[in-house]
Parts: C-alpha cells; structure tokens; sequence
C-alpha cells in the first residue's frame, strides 16, 4: 500500500531583530524615557510572531512584560510561526512613573487689606505650597479650561487655580480657588477749610481752624 501524502513548509531563516520603544513618551523631553505609562512599542515584528520578554539581560524569557515603577531594563525578541527565534534587542531602559503629584496650596503673599484674610491688597503675588521637586506649576484663571506656566495679577477682582507636572507627566488635582481684589491706586485727598467765613466763600479766610 502507498503511504499518504505528507505536505509542510520548511523555514529556517530567523526573524529580524525587534525594535523598541515606549509606546508614549510622557516626560518633558519626547525621547528623555520617562513616562507614566509602562506600554512599549515594537517594529521588524512579523505576522504571527510572538514577542518574548527577557529583564535579566537574556538569561530569562517570558510571554509577557509588566513595567514597574522606577527603573526599567527590558530586552525583546520574536519567535516566528516556525519557531525561528531572532536576536535579541538591545538593552532598552526607562523610568516608569505613575505617582500623582501632591494638590498644591496657594495664597497671598500679604494680604494687607482692613482684615489679613479680606482678600484685599496692593501686591499681586501669590504664594504656591506643596510644590515637588522638579515639577512645572500651571496656572488658570478660567477655572480650568486653559492653563499657563506664569500668572501676572491684574488690578480688580483675580481668580486663580495652579496644578504641577511631573518630569513623567503626571499632573496633580486642581488647587481651589484663590480669589481676590489688588488695588495700587492712591488717591490723593482733597482739603479744604471747613468753613469758610471771609467776605468770600472761596478767600481762604476764616476764623475758624477746621479743615475737610
């Protein structure tokens, strides 16, 4: 009797080695590798291939790769559908940061109003607490819905809001609002005799000392 047929593909060659990434580089610089979040992003991956993850310099490969925060060192290679397995990549590093910077504080710098809390004074500085290390301070004055990095005080009613940024990206909650009145305007005083007596009402003489 004949034997069945038996039909199969051979492949020998190994796959290209992979490229990596951070999928979203979230720091101040688009290429410092810092991020909040841990997801990578390959290239030279090939249909059906799987990804294997190695972060003891290849010693150790798994399916599967999870950032943690801080110091990350992570290599990758792929394995394609015939079990060819490429180089490994080079040694990518990155710092993983998913902490939220703290709700900062804000309040006048002097508030030299009839009252020291009557939100009423002649400086328009503020004062921001509980800033980290490192962070850039944004400042609204719509409640939110744009932010600045400089606030500049304007005469009349004020109303601001500051958050933080981190070198990751992570931005804090919203300060509450600060709200209040800078007047620099002096007015001059006006004086005049309280009564006065000459023979004309606008001689400057009279016998009485009072002023208004």
């Amino acid at each position: 009797a004949s034997s069945s047929e038996l039909v199969f593909s051979l492949d020998t060659v190994a796959p290209a080695a992979v490229g990596l990434a951070l999928a979203e580089d979230t720091g101040v610089s688009a290429a410092d590798a810092i991020t909040s979040l841990g997801a990578l992003s390959f290239s030279n991956l090939e249909n059906e291939s799987k990804v294997q993850y190695s972060t003891d310099g290849g010693k150790n490969w798994a399916n599967n790769f999870k950032a943690l925060n801080g110091d990350n060192r992570v290599q990758v290679r792929q394995v394609d559908v015939a079990g060819n397995v490429s180089a490994a990549s080079s040694v990518f590093e990155f710092v993983l940061d998913t902490t939220t910077p703290t709700k900062l504080g804000v309040a006048l710098s002097l508030d030299a109003g009839a009252s020291s809390t009557d939100g009423v004074t002649n400086l328009g500085t503020i004062v921001v607490s509980g800033v980290e290390a490192d962070t850039t301070l944004e400042y609204s004055t719509d409640s939110g819905n744009s932010w600045s990095n400089s606030f500049t005080a304007t005469s009349g009613f004020n109303r601001v809001q500051v958050r933080q940024t981190d070198t990751a990206g992570n931005v804090s909650a919203v300060s509450a609002d600060l709200v209040f009145s800078l007047d620099q305007v002096v007015s001059v005083p006006a004086i005049m005799l309280n009564s006065d007596t000459g023979l004309s009402s606008t001689d400057a003489i009279t016998n009485l000392g009072t002023l208004s």
